[in-house]
C-alpha cells in the first residue's frame, strides 16, 4: 500500500469512528422527514403519493452534496465509506436492497474512488402487507449514515421519518419528485442482455473480460468492480472492439492474494451514439 493510500485510509477510519460517536450540531435529532448535515441535504422520499395494500412501493433517501464534495457507491474504491440506511418499518413491512445508481470515478492524486457529485438518490423497493387498512396511515423510518468527502471527510447521520396514507386506486408521483424519480429509475443498472454472452480469462496484468453482443456494437466501455482489492482502481480497463464484440483489460491490485473465481462488478457500455448502459455482470475466470 503507497504511502499517499496509508495516510487516506486512516483519515477514513477516524472519519468512520467519529461517524458513530459524533453528536455535534448539524446531525439530524428530530423526527422530520428532511435535515441539513455540514455539506449535505438529506430527504426521506416516496415515489408513491398513497401506498396500495400488498402491492411494492418505491421509497429512497436523496442526498444534495455542496459543490465539490461527493458521496461513495457501494464499493468506494480507494478510500470511503458507502452511504447505509436502517429502515424502521410499521409491522408486516419488508425493504428490500438498495438500488445503486451509477456512479462515476472520482479522481484524487494517487487514488480513485467510486461515488457522486452534486446528489444521489438511493431507492428501495417496500412490500406493503395486505392487511394494511385503508383511510390510515403509516409513518416510515429511516437512520442514514454517510461519509461526506472533499479534501477532508467529514460522518453524517440523520434520523428521517415520513408518513403516507394508505388507499386504494393508482398512485402518482408527487409533483415536486417526477422528475427526480424519473432520474433515478433511467441511472440504474440492468442485468446483462439475453443475447450478450461473456467470459473471463487471467492475464498476466490482471483479467480480460470478453463480450459477444450480437448485433449492437459498443465503441467503449468502463467497468467498476464490486468487490475491494481486486482490481487497481486507478489503472482504466484496455477498451478493445470489434463488430459484434469488444473485450476489456483489467489490471489487478497489488493487494489480490488468489485469484477469484469471477470478476463481478458493474460494466458501462457506450454505444456509438454515445448513449451510456449500465449492466451488473459476473463473469467466471478461468
Amino acid at each position: 500500500m503507497s504511502r499517499d493510500l496509508r495516510i487516506r485510509f486512516v483519515l477514513t477510519l477516524i472519519a468512520v469512528l467519529l461517524l458513530f460517536t459524533c453528536s455535534k450540531p448539524g446531525f439530524a435529532k428530530g423526527s422530520s422527514d428532511r435535515d441539513k448535515a455540514p455539506h449535505v441535504w438529506v430527504r426521506l422520499v416516496s415515489e408513491q403519493t398513497f401506498l396500495n395494500p400488498d402491492q411494492t412501493a418505491i421509497i429512497g433517501v436523496f442526498f444534495m452534496m455542496e459543490k465539490g464534495w461527493h458521496l461513495y457507491w457501494k464499493n468506494p474504491g480507494d478510500s470511503g465509506l458507502a452511504p447505509s440506511i436502517k429502515w424502521i418499518l410499521p409491522p408486516g413491512f419488508r425493504a428490500e436492497d438498495l438500488m445503486w445508481p451509477l456512479p462515476e470515478k472520482i479522481h484524487i492524486p494517487s487514488l480513485t474512488d467510486y461515488g457522486y457529485r452534486d446528489h444521489l438518490l438511493l431507492m428501495a423497493p417496500l412490500r406493503v402487507p395486505a392487511s394494511l387498512k385503508t383511510g390510515s396511515a403509516v409513518t416510515l423510518k429511516a437512520e442514514v449514515n454517510w461519509l461526506v468527502c472533499n479534501e477532508q471527510c467529514i460522518p453524517g447521520k440523520a434520523v428521517l421519518t415520513l408518513r403516507i396514507p394508505v388507499e386504494k386506486g393508482v398512485p402518482k408521483v408527487p409533483f415536486k419528485d417526477t422528475s427526480l424519480f424519473a432520474w433515478g429509475h433511467s441511472n440504474l443498472a440492468d442485468p446483462l442482455p439475453k443475447d450478450w454472452t461473456s467470459k473471463g480469462n487471467t492475464t498476466r496484468q490482471g483479467f480480460d473480460l470478453n463480450f459477444m453482443t450480437g448485433p449492437q456494437k459498443i465503441a467503449n466501455a468502463d467497468f467498476f468492480p464490486l468487490d475491494p482489492n481486486v482490481l487497481d482502481n486507478e489503472a482504466d480497463p484496455v477498451f478493445k472492439g470489434g463488430i459484434a464484440s469488444f473485450s476489456l483489460g483489467l489490471k489487478k491490485s497489488d493487494q489480490l492474494l488468489r485469484t477469484p473465481a469471477s470478476v463481478r462488478g458493474l460494466l458501462i457500455a457506450i454505444d456509438s451514439n454515445s448513449r451510456k448502459y449500465g449492466y451488473w455482470i459476473d463473469v467466471p475466470i478461468k
